[in-house]
Order: C-alpha cells, then sequence, then structure tokens
C-alpha cells in the first residue's frame, strides 16, 4: 500500500496565506492531501 500525506492546518483569518501555503505542500513529490480547519473566520 502507497504511503499517504495528509497535512492538517488549522487557521483563523488565514485567507492572505491560504494560496501560498497551498502551492508549497502541493510542490511535494510525496502527493499531499491538504485538510484546512477554519476557526469561524469572518
Amino acid at each position: 500500500m502507497p504511503e499517504r500525506l495528509l497535512v492538517i492546518v488549522p487557521t483563523l483569518n488565514e485567507r492572505e496565506n491560504l494560496p501560498s501555503l497551498a502551492e508549497a505542500i502541493f510542490a511535494q513529490p510525496a502527493g499531499a492531501h491538504l485538510l484546512v480547519v477554519d476557526d469561524a473566520s469572518p
């Protein structure tokens, strides 16, 4: 079974940072999945 990587990112008011974060995570060779958990940002 292939290894999988799940990156869990808790956020609060991080809208402006998410695109660059996602780009960096998806650029990794592991084929990561990204789960963003927002804590009720406006």
